[in-house]
């Protein structure tokens, strides 16, 4: 998330969008409850 707002991306897409961001040097990480609180499902 930037500024409030969020990048959508297809999640047969996120592995390959980690990979290219960790070879840019950029440290990726999920944060599983936020996700769930964000879908309702928490």
């Amino acid at each position: 998330m930037r500024s409030g707002n969020y990048l959508w991306l297809p999640l047969d897409h996120e592995n390959r969008v980690v990979a290219a961001m960790k070879i840019r040097g950029y440290s990726c990480t999920r944060d599983d409850d936020l996700m769930q609180k964000a879908s309702g499902y928490a």
